[in-house]
């Protein structure tokens, strides 16, 4: 039996996530717009958002687009001023 599933790879300091093809998944990026509500940290499955100076932050290096974890980027479902873009 075959399976066709997402093949996800980590290194230990800066994880880098690939889909079953050995692209690396889309990151986001918060905008400037940001109103700084937290609500997208929580909910990012990778802990790749954390609180920058005025703006919260993606590490785009971390960020895996939440594949493996949600149908959508969890935190884009969540910003209640829809600042958070894939890059």
């Amino acid at each position: 039996m075959e399976l066709n599933a997402v093949i996800v790879t980590l290194s230990t300091k800066n994880e880098s996530f690939h889909n079953r093809n050995g692209e690396k998944n889309m990151a986001h990026r918060i905008t400037d717009t940001c109103t700084y509500c937290g609500a997208c940290e929580p909910e990012c499955p990778v802990s790749a958002i954390s609180a920058g100076d005025d703006i919260y932050v993606i590490d785009e290096n971390v960020c895996t687009d939440c594949v493996g974890f949600h149908d959508h980027a969890a935190c884009v479902e969540v910003c209640p001023v829809d600042c958070i873009i894939k890059v």
